[in-house]
């Protein structure tokens, strides 16, 4: 059973997915479609549509020009994707306050054990397993935590980096931009991988 993913943003791959290929690659980059074959246990709480959280943290997107939403504001939108089924959420410390406030709302609305999190750390602290520690213990109690390097990393960091990242209790992965980082990553072992379409 094979899924093309080219109506989202981003995939992730979670241990129920692996990378198949790539089956498109558009000239200078813009977009990427990635053939993702369904392995046979199914979905571990990969839903098929992951909120993103960069602008409930920074002025960004539609809030580019202004300021960044207040809490309030975060936690109402939070509030209407949690009512139309979204379980699965996609944040990073790169993303200012939205770990935080993602976080918070979880914790506030009792939700964890229902709720998937994907989040990210620098690549250049991928050998600091203090630096997943502290991703990981952000999101206390969820179905799922998957903690990736935001951004391409050697094979012997990504290693280094999933054992830490297992060790805290998480999947390890990694977000990454362009189709050569997504073949670095699954040279290097990475099973859940993010990258634009």
């Amino acid at each position: 059973h094979t899924r093309y993913y080219s109506d989202w943003r981003s995939v992730v791959c979670s241990s129920d997915l692996s990378i198949e290929g790539p089956s498109r690659e558009s000239t200078g980059g813009v977009a990427l479609l990635y053939t993702f074959e369904m392995v046979p246990a199914v979905a571990k709480g990969v839903d098929r549509i992951v909120l993103g959280t960069v602008q409930l943290g920074l002025a960004y997107g539609r809030h580019a020009a202004g300021r960044r939403p207040e809490r309030e504001h975060c936690f109402r939108v939070l509030d209407a994707a949690w009512g139309r089924g979204i379980r699965s959420f996609d944040t990073a410390e790169a993303y200012g306050d939205a770990a935080g406030r993602l976080s918070e709302w979880i914790a506030s609305r009792g939700v964890a054990e229902s709720c998937h999190v994907v989040t990210k750390i620098p690549s250049a602290e991928a050998g600091d397993s203090s630096a997943v520690e502290r991703a990981v213990a952000r999101f206390p109690a969820v179905a799922t935590c998957t903690v990736m390097t935001h951004g391409a990393v050697e094979g012997a960091a990504f290693s280094l980096f999933s054992k830490a990242t297992e060790r805290a209790g998480a999947l390890p992965g990694a977000s990454v931009y362009e189709a050569h980082e997504v073949l670095c990553m699954a040279s290097a072992g990475a099973i859940r991988v993010q990258a634009p379409v």
